[in-house]
């Protein structure tokens, strides 16, 4: 069914002319009329500036400065409830964003990756750049009308179905991001006509264009490190996880030295925000960061943010009871200093800790240790929480 507008899909889709969206994001009030399958795509969020703009740390850095995003986007729905001092701007499409924001219009647009992927090299937009990570992705599911549960059922068991390797091709296609200059050969020949005036504008325009590279890949540097860090801790994010988890499994596993993988959990943390709001547990997450990165600064060690409250270390050891021991010191550091928040009031943070360890059989799997690993801190929850628990799940060291 052809719509003009995301504005005019949604619309339809109210109005039930419309029964199926292949993506979409779930929101509270979309579900009023849409059913939604569990997410088969993560699409990373970006704020897009002019060439000029610096990066940003945060969306706060924008101020009260006009930033644009689509109109009916589910994201601005979400956006305006996080960041309700965010001056946020509805256009009608992407194209109308963009444009906006290359003649000045907007400070800022926000737009997923793949996105600006897309309409940077069909659109020639080589005077923009990404500027900022949004500090959340896009969680894209298929939606179908709510009073048609056959329909639903028949998506979730196409979402089901979806094997990894599917899902992992999904999310390098989306991911990818290309920026191609265009040279017109048609135009090429006719400033070779045009002698040397022309020539000194070549000249001129070769500069210009090699600066914009430049800086194009500057941007694309600084992105790249973006989609691997968690915005929040400064730790490495999901999509670091996936790459790094299996490289270090096999590589302890090629040279017989032990692996050793702990799944940290912030414990009681609901309660912490429950009590104090979620911007001082977003500070106790971070403080947790800063004790995690003080105690773990070894070359093989690697941390991430696996989701929420929940942390990853994994690395390699000679012997297991160092690994035990800097957990445990770790685990003393986090129970031993208070978070400071912005209310005035230190809050007491403790975590609990499942380790796996080991090193890896041939036949072994990176995912057997994870899962380990999350037994073992199920166990640590169950006996009291603020304690390590340990399985050995690999031979001895």
């Amino acid at each position: 069914m052809p719509t003009d507008s995301w504005r005019e899909s949604i619309d339809a889709a109210r109005d039930r002319r419309c029964d199926m969206f292949p993506l979409a994001m779930e929101t509270p009030e979309r579900t009023s009329y849409m059913s939604f399958t569990t997410p088969y795509l993560e699409v990373p969020n970006v704020i897009m500036g002019r060439i000029e703009a610096p990066f940003i740390e945060r969306l706060s850095d924008m101020g009260d400065r006009p930033v644009g995003v689509v109109d009916g986007y589910a994201f601005a729905e979400l956006l305006k409830q996080r960041y309700p001092s965010l001056q946020l701007v509805p256009v009608g499409s992407e194209q109308e964003g963009l444009r906006q924001l290359q003649n000045g219009k907007l400070a800022g647009y926000i737009t997923t990756l793949a996105t600006a992927s897309y309409y940077m090299q069909s659109l020639g937009l080589a005077d923009l750049k990404v500027i900022g990570r949004v500090p959340a992705d896009w969680s894209l599911a298929i939606a179908t009308r709510n009073d048609e549960p056959i329909l639903h059922n028949i998506m979730q068991r196409l979402v089901s179905s979806l094997t990894r390797e599917e899902r992992e091709n999904l999310e390098s296609t989306w991911r990818n991001l290309r920026i191609e200059e265009r040279v017109d050969y048609t135009r090429f020949w006719q400033i070779l006509i045009a002698g040397l005036v022309i020539t000194a504008l070549l000249v001129y325009w070769n500069r210009k264009l090699g600066r914009l590279n430049r800086e194009l890949a500057e941007a694309n540097e600084a992105l790249s490190r973006l989609s691997v860090t968690d915005n929040l801790t400064q730790l490495g994010n999901r999509s670091y996880f996936d790459r790094e988890f299996p490289r270090s499994f096999q590589w302890c596993q090629r040279h017989k030295t032990g692996f050793a993988v702990a799944m940290v959990d912030a414990d009681h943390f609901k309660k912490i925000n429950d009590t104090w709001g979620h911007e001082a547990g977003d500070q106790c997450l971070q403080a947790l960061a800063d004790v995690m990165r003080e105690h773990f600064r070894r070359e093989t060690d690697r941390l991430s943010r696996f989701g929420g409250e929940e942390f990853i270390i994994f690395t390699s050891y000679e012997d297991a009871s160092d690994i035990m021991d800097r957990l445990e010191r770790f685990r003393t550091a986090v129970a031993n200093r208070q978070c400071d928040t912005c209310q005035g009031s230190p809050i007491e943070l403790t975590v609990s800790i499942g380790l796996a360890y080991g090193v890896p059989e041939p036949t072994g799997s990176p995912a057997e240790y994870l899962r380990q690993a999350d037994q073992a801190l199920y166990a640590a929850k169950g006996n009291g929480r603020n304690r390590l628990e340990a399985r050995q799940t690999g031979r001895k060291t």
